[in-house]
């Protein structure tokens, strides 16, 4: 089973099975409560999968998949505390879109 790691507490950990994942999906909720975020994890997980991820980002929220991370201690603390084994920042493959062909793939 190829696993996508969703979200986790000190107690429990929220696995993904990649395969039950489907061709489209929605994300809603309030300002706040983690929408950008949980499509990121789901992005990135899908991309170290080797699965082609396109999402459409008027704001550029989603941006930041593009480059690797970098350490902090509230990222360190965090990781340890759900326990994610291996954890390492990393990139992913990215390019980036653009109706006007000014900054980007036409």
């Amino acid at each position: 089973m190829q696993k996508i790691l969703i979200g986790a507490n000190d107690k429990i950990q929220v696995i993904m099975d990649a395969a039950m994942g489907n061709h489209h999906g929605m994300i809603s909720g309030a300002t706040g409560t983690g929408k950008t975020v949980t499509l990121q994890v789901l992005a990135e997980g899908y991309s170290s999968l080797g699965v082609p991820v396109f999402m459409a980002d008027i704001k550029g929220d989603l941006s930041g998949v593009a480059k690797a991370g970098q350490t902090h201690e509230k990222i360190t603390e965090r990781v340890q505390k759900i326990r994610i084994d291996g954890f390492q920042f990393r990139s992913n493959p990215t390019v980036f879109w653009d109706i006007f062909a000014c900054n980007g793939h036409p």
